[in-house]
């Protein structure tokens, strides 16, 4: 087995997360080596910001997508010192985002020294040594770290439930942010999408980039799109959040009051929902495990409609479509598809009818939501095996604690290792949007710099920023 050179630090993945780790690491003075393993083409961008299509926009506005958590608006401005003059609050290519990320890498492996290291490679397998963790990549190599942290993103969508689908088929496609799902629909192609979140507009979008006249069918569940972002013309009224350590029932039923209140004086539901955003992660840390998964079995569809908006002019572009015949949105559940070659035959239960319809489709494509198993990936796999993380209780990713240590096997830290990204969604819930990722890459950086105070790894600026703030949040959190 050949391996790459060892390290102080391995970073698996690439995207957002990942890289953003490392930014932080150099920014704050680490002076161990770091390694960033990527297995996609392009470094930085990760599957959000290297879409298949020109037109896919950001779901975030300018103002509040930089990438650094003491500097929320650096894109705007970034944007605006390479030409490209948008207000605050647009909504612009996905793809400008990625070339921002990109930057960002660039400047952290330049200001690095050499300290930094990208090595392209899937991470399939892991085994531990004394204080050593050994990632071994799907060719082969190895990579030997003292720290590890994962930051592997948004897991594909699994397997339809229920539903056989014969492997090889040239109309179904898996992976929702493929080339292949996103190539632009010929006149009158029949296709359906499973799934009406914000990755089926995305696939919408693409499907109807060249201007032609398809025939979509949308189903999901309960056939529901994503909300629009606020629009002008709503009075300021702001909306009182519910307090810390309600149940679930009385917090749904405070956010609906709430509401209401707020329309009824002349502004906008959204507040209702928006002034949860700074204690999301408090409000579910205190709900008990039973509230946690009523939540996930009756709260999350309408919480995922209404929080992650998209903007005005995406639903415009879908409600066009509606308009012109060329999509159609259903409530309804996947029974079975028939292979017929070239196409399928799908058969759904439409929850209007309660009866049974079937078509038949050229593309049938899966957007049913990222997985949240851990047996979804191999390392994640293989380091279960070794007991060295666990799932989350109700299955939402990886457990961890409260400053992203994975929890073992036996319930108790594993040392040197972290969880950043969506995988933390047990912990924290909100785990995928920008504004929620700078705030956990930062804190990730700082862990790992005051874990490696022993070893003599951060300068002192660093231990300072970093070590005696995780200290002193232990020291607090332990009630001394």
């Amino acid at each position: 087995m050949s391996n790459c050179p060892s390290c102080d630090v391995c970073v698996v993945g690439g995207g957002y997360s990942g890289t953003m780790v490392c930014a932080n690491l150099i920014r704050l003075g680490y002076c161990g080596t770091i390694v960033l393993v990527e297995r996609g083409p392009r470094v930085a961008r990760g599957v959000a910001y290297d879409p298949p299509n020109e037109r896919l926009l950001l779901n975030v506005p300018v103002a509040n997508m930089g990438a650094w958590a003491d500097d929320p608006s650096e894109f705007h401005r970034w944007l605006i010192g390479r030409g490209r003059e948008v207000a605050p609050g647009a909504f612009v290519s996905r793809a400008w985002y990625g070339e921002y990320l990109e930057q960002k890498l660039t400047e952290a492996v330049e200001s690095s020294r050499g300290r930094l290291s990208i090595v392209r490679g899937e991470a399939v397998a892991y085994s531990r040594e004394s204080d050593l963790h050994r990632v071994a990549l799907k060719d082969g190599r190895e990579i030997t770290s003292r720290r590890l942290v994962l930051a592997l993103g948004n897991l594909r969508p699994g397997p339809l439930s229920g539903v056989e689908i014969p492997g090889g088929t040239a109309w179904w496609h898996a992976d929702p942010w493929s080339g292949a799902a996103h190539r632009a629909c010929a006149n009158g192609e029949r296709v359906m999408v499973i799934g009406t979140g914000l990755t089926m507009v995305d696939v919408c979008v693409s499907l109807t980039s060249a201007g032609a006249r398809p025939r979509i069918t949308v189903l999901s569940r309960n056939g529901l799109l994503p909300c629009v972002h606020a629009t002008p013309g709503f009075k300021a009224v702001s909306a009182t959040p519910p307090e810390l350590g309600w149940p679930l029932r009385r917090i749904v039923r405070h956010v609906r009051r709430e509401a209401r209140r707020v329309m009824r004086e002349g502004g906008d539901w959204r507040a209702a929902v928006d002034c949860l955003r700074p204690m999301t992660r408090a409000i579910w840390a205190g709900l008990s495990a039973k509230d946690r998964e009523r939540f996930v079995r009756l709260v999350r569809t309408p919480w995922d409609v209404h929080r992650h908006r998209v903007p005005a002019e995406v639903i415009a572009k879908l409600v066009e479509l509606q308009q012109r015949k060329s999509l159609r949105i259903v409530a309804g559940r996947v029974r079975r598809a028939e292979d017929l070659g070239a196409s399928a035959r799908v058969t759904w239960l439409d929850r209007a009818t309660g009866r049974e319809e079937s078509a038949e489709f050229d593309r049938v494509i899966n957007c049913t939501g990222a997985r949240t198993s851990i047996d979804a990936s191999p390392l994640l796999g293989a380091m279960a095996a070794a007991g060295i993380v666990r799932s989350e209780e109700i299955g939402l990713g990886v457990q961890t604690d409260a400053w992203a240590r994975a929890i073992g096997r036996d319930g108790t830290v594993s040392d040197g290792v972290w969880v950043v990204g969506p995988l933390r969604r047990g912990t924290l819930w909100e785990s995928t949007a920008v504004p929620d990722l700078r705030e956990q890459a930062l804190d990730a950086a700082r862990e790992v710099i005051g874990d490696g105070e022993e070893w003599g790894l951060g300068d002192p600026t660093a231990r300072r920023n970093a070590g005696s703030m995780k200290n002193a949040a232990r020291f607090l959190a332990d009630g001394a």
